[in-house]
């Protein structure tokens, strides 16, 4: 049995840039000795060459700075200050790259909350925004890998989730119903707050983003008005118009 190959050895970036400067001015040294440089021309060139290299490692260096930081900086415009969530144009974003896709249908969930305004009321603004929080947080576990939870504002949320056999859009809306059942502890207090749900599923629903978006706004509407009918609830999904 043979011996597995040492790890490749890594240096700092520091040490990295150092080495490619001294392996510059050796470089330039032997160009100054081909071109029978005096002694003090030699060692300007390599002096330069070694500086080149170095700028020209900070420089790449810079630019994978300046990338990681864009994205951070994308991550944080896209995302509601309270929940860490999508907001509204990050959704509308991915809604018209998933639409564009052509290839996998989805579901588009708009949700609120029963009794926000009260909790407000009732337990100050403070324990409002921790409300929103918690729901945010069930939320987006609930959305999974595949889908993913967004707050529009107030106490309204989106969910966006594929369909497929294996998860109807029923499915998907019991669940996400169903983390509401438990109660939130916000403050040392022990608060039970449901959510009403609507739904349009593309491109069954909608011909365009617009209509989706109308449609399950206005199923939203209709729970709404359900939300009091007796078990088993359905869940109104409207179908596109004309």
């Amino acid at each position: 049995m043979t011996d597995a190959p040492p790890p490749a050895r890594r240096f700092a970036p520091r040490t990295t840039t150092a080495l490619v400067a001294a392996g510059l001015a050796v470089v330039a040294w032997g160009i100054s000795r081909l071109l029978s440089l005096p002694p003090a021309g030699a060692g300007t060139l390599a002096a330069a060459a070694g500086a080149c290299g170095v700028l020209a490692l900070e420089l790449r260096a810079a630019r994978a700075e300046i990338r990681r930081l864009r994205s951070r900086l994308t991550a944080i415009a896209d995302a509601d200050p309270l929940t860490g969530l999508g907001h509204r144009r990050a959704l509308n974003r991915d809604l018209a790259a998933l639409a564009a896709r052509q290839d996998r249908a989805f579901v588009l969930m708009l949700l609120d909350l029963d009794g926000f305004g009260l909790v407000n009321e009732r337990h100050g603004r403070g324990a409002g925004d921790e409300l929103l929080r918690q729901a945010g947080r069930r939320l987006g576990e609930v959305a999974g890998r595949d889908g993913k939870a967004y707050r529009l504002g107030g106490d309204e949320f989106a969910v966006v989730a594929p369909v497929d056999g294996e998860r109807s859009p029923d499915v998907a809306a019991t669940a996400l119903l169903a983390a509401f059942a438990l109660p939130f502890r916000i403050g040392g207090v022990s608060l039970r707050v449901g959510a009403s749900l609507g739904m349009a599923q593309w491109p069954d629903d909608a011909g365009t983003l617009e209509e989706l978006f109308v449609n399950a706004d206005a199923a939203l509407f209709a729970a709404r008005a359900e939300r009091d009918a007796p078990p088993p609830r359905q869940f109104p999904r409207l179908r596109a118009i004309g």
